[in-house]
């Protein structure tokens, strides 16, 4: 048997269920309207079709790299809190999980993925969309969310070979105030040192971030989870930095 046939245990008061991992598809409405507290799906399994765990008991689903596809309404109305997404899945359709009281959803990746805008609520969706639908943790607090960069997304950005434009070592800034230290590893320090204009005294404000350089454009990764992006422009030993208002930073390599 590879794939649980549509509406194979609908409504059977199932409390407890194996999925064996010769198992690759799970059907429409397959474990709908049970009595389930718990499932784990195996990594065999690559699609769940509509509603196929919805109207059960579920707190605690467990995801395996391998699935690419959760169907529409695929857990709607259960008592899930926290979820984990991994990184094959490609698709999250209509509603998969609304319904439920997430306060955690986790979203594994090195790259955006193209989840439905509608597949959670609790405005969730919204703030998703805002950032960019990015690979990360999303938490609920007092009724806002917050997003944090996964680990996984920002070593791969290190790894990742820089295409075309390499930065390396340090760059100043025009005005003399302003560094850029690029390293090898895809680290940058943003150092800025003035003098404050209240004391009179001199100040020293140091950033570590990480940046990406992709197709003429340098993108650089803050540790709030926000981004800012710089199309390049090279004149001689002059770099000039334009965001996408058409503000011009220009520097000098050191």
């Amino acid at each position: 048997m590879t794939t649980i046939g549509r509406g194979a245990f609908h409504s059977n008061k199932l409390t407890n269920i194996f999925i064996p991992n010769n198992v690759t598809v799970i059907d429409s409405y397959s474990f709908m309207n049970n009595q389930l507290t718990s499932v784990t799906i195996p990594g065999s399994i690559t699609k769940i079709g509509r509603e196929a765990f919805s109207r059960n008991q579920l707190t605690s689903v467990k995801f395996s790299n391998g699935l690419t596809t959760i169907g529409p309404y695929a857990f709607e109305f259960n008592q899930i809190k926290s979820v984990t997404i991994p990184s094959s899945v490609t698709s999250i359709q209509e509603k998969a999980f609304t319904s439920n009281p997430l306060t955690s959803i986790t979203i594994i990746g090195t790259e955006t993925r193209n989840h439905g805008i509608d597949s959670f609520d609790n405005n969730f969706n919204d703030f998703y969309e805002k950032q960019g639908r990015k690979p990360g943790t999303y938490t609920l607090n007092n009724g806002r969310w917050s997003f944090e960069r996964s680990a996984d997304s920002y070593q791969a950005i290190r790894t990742a070979a820089a295409k075309g434009i390499i930065l390396n070592g340090s760059y100043v800034s025009a005005s003399g105030i302003t560094t850029f230290t690029f390293s090898s590893n895809n680290n940058l320090t943003i150092k800025s040192e003035y003098i404050d204009g209240i004391t009179g005294e001199n100040k020293v404000d140091s950033l570590d971030c990480v940046y990406e350089i992709n197709n003429g454009y340098l993108t650089v990764f803050y540790s709030d989870g926000t981004e800012n992006k710089f199309k390049i422009e090279i004149e001689e030993n002059k770099y000039s930095f334009i965001n996408d208002d058409g503000d011009r930073s220009t520097f000098t390599k050191k």
